[in-house]
């Protein structure tokens, strides 16, 4: 399988630095909506609050383990949050490699489609031996509003799409699939707060709904603790 034109990509399971949850994060943060202002009467009140119940506010950092505010993004923010967390290191068109086998991935292009408990990322790829770009959709189940499953999420056994693609592509696309899932919600978590070493919240839940997705955010645990 060879892919057409394009430069050359890292072959797909080959592993590097990787800057796109930052991106993703700046990308969320442009894009959530901002605080209300405060008047002074009740920020002193807030103030007196935040000594008393540290953590309850949002933006407010946050002790190792705890769980903080959930965060509601609609499904043109989530499409574009996907489309900046499809790309790395700016590069929209990137040919992946395997022995012979070449595929080019349109990272720019990706999208998302959503539904109850359903989040697919569909990634628009090219290569020889079909006539022309196709999409392929990378199906994944997710908590909903009746059954919450944190973070946990299942996939189908292969992606969606013409065999020539899938038959030699399906793990690659669907780790890349979930990657940027991953880099979704991560990215908006690090975008609503941090915990107490100053490390952005990370995901916790997702839920999937038509209209958008829900992130329930997380401080990190003691374990796993920046600079522990």
């Amino acid at each position: 399988m060879t892919a057409r034109g394009a430069p050359r990509d890292r072959p797909s399971g080959a592993r590097r630095t990787d800057p796109a949850p930052t991106t993703a994060r700046a990308a969320a943060a442009a894009l959530l909506p901002p605080k209300p202002p405060v008047d002074l009467e009740c920020a002193k009140l807030l103030e007196v609050l935040r000594k008393r119940c540290p953590g309850l506010f949002k933006g407010d950092p946050l002790p190792p383990g705890t769980v903080g505010p959930e965060v509601p993004v609609d499904l043109g923010s989530v499409r574009q949050l996907a489309a900046v967390a499809a790309v790395d290191n700016g590069q929209g068109m990137v040919v992946w490699a395997s022995g012979d086998n070449e595929l080019v991935v349109l990272a720019a292009k990706v999208d998302v489609q959503l539904s109850s408990g359903l989040f697919v990322v569909r990634i628009p790829v090219e290569c020889e031996q079909i006539p022309a770009a196709v999409m392929i959709e990378v199906a994944f189940a997710t908590g909903d509003d009746k059954r919450p499953a944190g973070m946990v999420l299942a996939t189908e056994s292969r992606p969606r799409g013409p065999a020539a693609v899938v038959d030699v592509w399906a793990d690659a696309l669907v780790a890349y699939a979930l990657q940027v899932v991953v880099r979704v919600t991560n990215g908006v978590a690090g975008a609503t707060g941090v915990d107490t070493d100053g490390a952005p919240l990370v995901s916790a839940g997702l839920v999937a709904t038509p209209d958008g997705i829900r992130v329930q955010t997380l401080a990190r645990h003691a374990f796993d603790r920046v600079g522990s």
